[in-house]
C-alpha cells in the first residue's frame, strides 16, 4: 500500500527514531493528517494530494517540503454531521528519551489552498529550529502506537528565523464571509440577503472594513452598515481604533444601539499576538516582526519569525 494512503493505518509503528527520511515523512505526515481529519470546525477534502518530503542527514532534517496546493477547506461543518469523538484528555505520559535534533530548512506552501470556494495563496519558511526526537513511555494517543514517537520543544530552541506571506483577492473577501456568516445568521433566525465589503489600508497600516449587509428577521428587511479600522503595528501588535454599525430601520437601529456600549469597549483595545501565542504554548523566539498588510487587487499579510 502506497505511503501516500496509509495515515488511518493505526497499527503502524516505527522501527527506529529518527530511523530514516520515511520513517520521518510518515510519522510528520501521520500527525498532520489525524490533525485535519479531527477537526471539528472543517470539512476537508484533497488531504491524500498534499505532499511532505523529507531530508534527513542523521538527527538533523535538512530540508522538509510541506505543500497543501489544491486542499479544499469548508469552515462549517455539514448540517447533521455526526460530531467527532473527543481525543484522549490523559496526561502526557513520560519521556523516556529524547536525542537534540535539528531542523535546517522547512517550507510550507499552497498554491493555492481553497477555503470556502476562494483561492488563498499561502507560503512560509522556516530556518534552524532546535528540538528533540522525543520517546514516550507509552502512546499519546492509545489508538495510535506512532504518538510514543514525536518532535518535541527542545530546552533550548536556538535562533529560528523565517518568513510567511498570505495572499488572496482583494473582492474574494467579502464572499468568504458571507459564505461563513450566512448558515451561522440562519441558526440565530436571520437571513443574510447580501453583503458587500471593502478593504482598504493606508501606509501607517491602518486597515478599515466597510460593509454593507442585507438581512431579514422574520418579517424585517433591514440593511446594516458597519465599518471598523484597526491599526497594525509591525511587532504584531493590533489596536482597535473604530467600530461602528447602523441601519436607518428604525427597530434594528435601536438593537444596534444596545451594542454602543460594548462597541465603546472594543475600541482603542491593544491585541499583541505575540504574546497571545505565546499563551498558548508557542514559543517566544518564534514572534513575528515586519507584520506588513498590504491591500490591492490583492490582501497580502507578510511578516519575518525569529
Amino acid at each position: 500500500m502506497s505511503l501516500w494512503n496509509r495515515h488511518d493505518d493505526k497499527s503502524w509503528v516505527p522501527d527506529a527514531w529518527p530511523g530514516d527520511s520515511a520513517t520521518v515523512e510518515r510519522r510528520l505526515r501521520d500527525e498532520l493528517l489525524t490533525e485535519i481529519a479531527d477537526s471539528p470546525d472543517m470539512r476537508v477534502s484533497g488531504i491524500d494530494d498534499i505532499r511532505t518530503t523529507v531530508d534527513l542527514d542523521g538527527t538533523e532534517i535538512t530540508h522538509l517540503l510541506i505543500d497543501a496546493t489544491g486542499v479544499k477547506l469548508k469552515m462549517k461543518p455539514a448540517p447533521g454531521a455526526t460530531p467527532r469523538p473527543e481525543p484522549d484528555a490523559r496526561p502526557e505520559p513520560d519521556v523516556i528519551a529524547r536525542t537534540p535534533g535539528m531542523l535546517r530548512f522547512a517550507r510550507i506552501t499552497a498554491d493555492p489552498v481553497n477555503i470556502q470556494g476562494y483561492d488563498v495563496r499561502i507560503d512560509a519558511t522556516l530556518q534552524n529550529v532546535a528540538f528533540d526526537w522525543a520517546r514516550y513511555a507509552t502512546p499519546v494517543r492509545a489508538d495510535r502506537p506512532a504518538t510514543a514517537f514525536a518532535i518535541a520543544d527542545a530546552d533550548d530552541p536556538g535562533n529560528p528565523s523565517g518568513a510567511f506571506s498570505v495572499r488572496m483577492r482583494a473582492d474574494d473577501l467579502g464572499p468568504m464571509i458571507e459564505s461563513v456568516a450566512r448558515p451561522l445568521l440562519k441558526e440565530s433566525g436571520m437571513r443574510l440577503r447580501r453583503l458587500d465589503t471593502t478593504v482598504t489600508a493606508d501606509a501607517e497600516q491602518n486597515v478599515a472594513v466597510d460593509a454593507v449587509a442585507g438581512v431579514r428577521w422574520k418579517i424585517f428587511f433591514a440593511t446594516v452598515r458597519a465599518h471598523a479600522e484597526v491599526h497594525v503595528e509591525s511587532d504584531a501588535i493590533l489596536t482597535v481604533k473604530t467600530v461602528r454599525l447602523s441601519s436607518r430601520n428604525p427597530l434594528i437601529a435601536l438593537a444596534l444601539r444596545l451594542m454602543r456600549e460594548e462597541l465603546r469597549e472594543a475600541e482603542g483595545r491593544r491585541i499583541d499576538l505575540n504574546a497571545e501565542a505565546a499563551a498558548d504554548g508557542a514559543s517566544r523566539t518564534m514572534c513575528v516582526h515586519d507584520l506588513r498588510v498590504r491591500v490591492a487587487q490583492h490582501i497580502e499579510v507578510s511578516g519575518r519569525i525569529g
